[in-house]
């Protein structure tokens, strides 16, 4: 049976509080803007200044959104004669403590703001019934067969029940009744929350004024630091002939915020000061703790928490980025057929400033509001030369194709991506992280398809380089060696570098070559010059030392044996373990007898049990229990000698224990 959706009449009353959205300037017209930093950790410093009106007053309209970042970081000048006194603005409490006090809450229904008129005088219908109300409830009817509307529909109501002059009414409310409030005040309260309700979503404008004193026609000078998006960098490297190579780097900058940039003077800062954001422009209000009216309780004993462990701390290492794996491309166009950056000027001058570095634009940029620009900032030769890359951890047997450059442009490289081009002609992208003046960088922007290279690595054997005992304990010390032969296959006549980058493991430490042509934070690099279709190898030795430590009180008799079979075992401590094994095996045999007279006591036990349980159902007259007698009274006579035996073999057993532990620690070699 197909029924009818229900109508409701708790509707919401977002749905009538919906309101225009206004967009306004950051700053009014009153103060021009004329100066903007932006820096690459995402925020924008701007300044602006213009004369104060006659009455020595400058209106400051800022937009909700940022009104925090200006209260932060408002900056006030009278320029030439003037004084600043003070800067008005507006506050509003935050909506929902403001709306604690009224009747009307977002996302509220008729039902919920009726009930909340409970006691109040209201008019309902046409024409009107008045009275107070005194409840309120929902309703649902039900239509039956034959009923205008589908079978089995539903609809909802509210009921209101008034007490009126001539006693209680109920009223029926639906979607076109009408409801009015007779009371002045609360139909103004009702009307103040709705236009609350309305503001905390309106991305509306604040209005700061600015008070000076002073003469007439004084300037004033605002700055401010606001949200902005990060000014991006991004590099074009042109290679050729030569030991130096073009740089071109361009900034892309975008102004989105709500007015036109007109010949403003703009400066990229490559430094990432420290920002944040801050809710400062609504009250803020402490929330104070419920205190429970003190009471006398019986006394419990304390529940102490358990101590968390003390774990170290261990610094996690950040992956390094996978280099571009785009083809190298072997263009042999000519230079002019392709691209070399020509025609371009850099329009930013570079400077240093303090921690950071800028560029300041040379001319004022006119940017429309939610538009973007491209500024080339960088037009200069730096040193940079073509070479390949072998690293396993990129890829096991080819190289990359990669550029080593030296920042030489008087300024600091803000990150970004960098676009290679080998005579002209495309040949692939890297990544640029910040580069300071003067420094070093490795990039990588294709694979070297005319080199392969195959690693591998040999263990050799374990070399005993210093044995010493002192009071029992034999510290060894063991070097361990290792060769990483790298085998490299170059199918191209050209000449080029390849560099190895051999990663550095633990305590392994570089033997041969003696030094690296160059170490960096995870391991050393190693050019090897190319020059023709060849097979050439580099061999790459690293030794670590492991020690150990031995017990000589509780060695086996096995690990002599090995320590003994060493070549580089010392002659003192040679003398030492072979006296050692002596002694041990005087233990060795002292124990033995021990146990070997032991064991005759246990048999000749035994024996006497067994003869005992036999004579248990003996005659004392027959002659096998006088053979039992006879045989008791011998082995009697000999556990006395076999007593007398063990205490003179545990004796020596002790004695040579006490010797063997008497060298040990007297020992003192190495």
């Amino acid at each position: 049976m197909n029924q009818m959706r229900p109508r409701s009449a708790f509707i919401p009353l977002c749905a009538v509080l919906a309101a225009l959205v206004l967009s306004a300037p950051v700053l009014s017209a009153d103060l021009p803007l004329q100066r903007i930093t932006l820096y690459s950790s995402g925020v924008g410093h701007f300044e602006h200044a213009g004369n104060a009106s006659d009455d020595g007053s400058v209106a400051i309209a800022v937009s909700r959104e940022h009104l925090d970042d200006l209260l932060r970081t408002l900056t006030l000048e009278a320029v030439a004669g003037g004084l600043v006194r003070a800067v008005d603005y507006t506050v509003e409490d935050p909506v929902d403590r403001a709306l604690s006090r009224l009747p009307v809450a977002p996302g509220g229904t008729l039902l919920s703001l009726l009930a909340s008129l409970v006691g109040e005088e209201v008019a309902v219908g046409t024409p009107a019934v008045r009275g107070r109300l005194i409840a309120v409830e929902p309703v649902r009817s039900f239509s039956g067969p034959g009923a205008p509307g589908s079978p089995g529909s539903s609809e909802e109501s509210i009921r209101m029940t008034l007490t009126t002059a001539e006693g209680l009414r109920t009223v029926s409310v639906g979607d076109a009744s009408q409801i009015a409030v007779t009371d002045a005040r609360l139909r103004s309260r009702i009307e103040e929350a709705l236009n609350l309700v309305r503001g905390a979503r309106d991305p509306d404008v604040r209005v700061l004024t600015v008070r000076t004193s002073g003469a007439a026609g004084r300037q004033l000078r605002a700055t401010y630091i606001r949200e902005m998006p990060v000014w991006k960098p991004t590099y074009r490297l042109v290679l050729g002939d030569g030991s130096e190579q073009l740089l071109q780097g361009w900034a892309i900058v975008e102004n989105t915020t709500e007015t036109d940039w007109e010949n403003v003077m703009l400066t990229l800062v490559a430094g990432d000061p420290v920002s944040f954001r801050m809710a400062v422009a609504d009250p803020i209000y402490q929330r104070r703790p419920v205190v429970p009216f003190p009471l006398i309780e019986g006394f419990r004993p304390p529940q102490f928490g358990d101590a968390f462990p003390q774990a170290p701390f261990v610094a996690e290492r950040s992956a390094a980025p996978a280099p571009s794996m785009a083809f190298r491309a072997e263009s042999a166009a000519a230079a002019d057929s392709g691209f070399a950056g020509r025609g371009v000027e850099a329009a930013a001058d570079a400077a240093a400033q303090g921690a950071f570095h800028r560029y300041v634009v040379r001319d004022p940029v006119s940017i429309r509001a939610g538009g973007a620009a491209m500024v080339p900032i960088v037009q200069q030769r730096i040193p940079a030369e073509l070479i390949s890359v072998y690293d396993p951890g990129v890829n096991q047997s080819v190289p990359v194709s990669g550029v080593e450059m030296t920042n030489t442009t008087g300024a600091a490289l803000s990150a970004g991506p960098i676009t290679v081009f080998d005579r002209g002609a495309y040949a692939g992208e890297a990544v640029l992280r910040y580069l300071v003046d003067g420094g070093e960088r490795l990039l990588s922007f294709s694979l070297d398809r005319r080199t392969e290279v195959d690693r591998r690595v040999d263990a050799m054997p374990d070399r005993i380089t210093t044995v010493r005992i002192d009071r029992g304990i034999m510290v060894v010390t063991t070097l361990l060696r290792r060769e990483s032969r790298y085998r490299i296959a170059s199918r191209d006549a050209a000449r080029r570098t390849l560099v190895i980058q051999h990663r550095r493991e633990g305590d392994w430490r570089l033997v041969s070559p003696a030094r690296p042509d160059q170490e960096y934070a995870g391991g050393y690099r190693f050019r090897v010059p190319l020059s023709a279709v060849e097979i050439r190898e580099l061999v790459v030795v690293e030794e670590r030392s492991r020690s150990e430590s031995v017990g000589l009180s509780s060695i086996s008799a096995d690990r002599v044996a090995f320590f003994l079979a060493q070549r580089e075992i010392p002659q003192a401590v040679r003398d030492a373990l072979v006296r050692v094994r002596e002694l041990q095996g005087e233990v060795t045999t002292a124990a033995a007898s021990v146990r070997t007279v032991e064991q005759g006591i246990s048999d000749i036990e035994r024996e006497q049990q067994r003869i005992r349980a036999n004579m248990g159902v003996l005659a004392q007259n027959s002659d096998l229990f006088r053979r039992y007698v006879a045989d008791l009274t011998a082995q009697e006579d000999r556990l006395i000698e076999l007593r007398r035996d063990l205490q003179a073999a545990r004796a020596r057993e002790q004695q040579a224990r006490q010797a063997l532990e008497r060298f040990i620690a007297s020992l003192r070699v190495g």
